[in-house]
Order: C-alpha cells, then structure tokens, then sequence
C-alpha cells in the first residue's frame, strides 16, 4: 500500500542466505517512488547472539543485466563462522552508498539503508 509519498514496501527474493552455525534471516523493503524511481532500498539482517556491530562484514557487488535479470546490486553480509547472507537487491545502488550499517545490539540486527543509483 503506497503512503504519503507514493512509496511502497515490497518483499524481495534473497538470492543465498546461508549460515554457519545460525540461519540469516533476511528482510528487504523497498521504498522507492513508483513514478520517479528516486528512493531507497531498506535491508535489514536478523544477527541473533551478535553482540558488537565490528564482528559484521558487509560489501556490495554490482553485476550486469543478464537475459533474466536486470542489472542488479548484491549485498553480502558476513559474520565469520558464524553467518552469511548474499542479497539480490532489484536495483543497482548509489557507489559508495554502503558507508556504514545501522547496529542494533538489543535486537541483535543489522540494517543497511541504500539509495538507488539514478541513470
């Protein structure tokens, strides 16, 4: 259901989210404006028993459009031994975007707010 500004959430496909020790879960919400395209892709990664927000490794890959996909970023989330999460995410991300994610040491999650790179 739009809001306000004519964005919507919408649940994307993981491409792989394995793990070590624990299951990754993985939530994506996508809140770019239907009309312009402008906005942000929200990926948010359950890390239960993660305790320090270091321990998190997190990198991005842009791929090339292939005959069935668009071209596309992925997020790799890593915590050594102990999860891994490789995020298709619908769009290719801003360069750079991928400075820092959000820590939530209580919720023991960790989320990753990136704008949309514009053509």
């Amino acid at each position: 259901q739009p809001d306000e500004e004519g964005t919507e959430g919408v649940e994307l496909r993981v491409l792989e989210a394995d793990t070590i020790e624990e299951k990754a879960r993985v939530n994506i919400l996508d809140r770019r404006n239907s009309s312009s395209g402008f906005g942000d892709i929200e990926v948010t990664v359950d890390l239960p028993g993660i305790l320090n927000g270091t321990e998190v490794e997190a990198d991005t890959t842009d791929e090339e459009a292939t005959e069935n996909l668009a071209a596309h970023t992925v997020l790799r989330v890593l915590v050594p031994g102990k999860f891994r999460a490789d995020v298709v995410l619908p769009v290719q991300i801003d360069p750079g975007a991928l400075s820092h994610g959000k820590f939530n040491r209580k919720a023991g999650k960790i989320t990753f707010t990136l704008p949309v790179r514009q053509q």
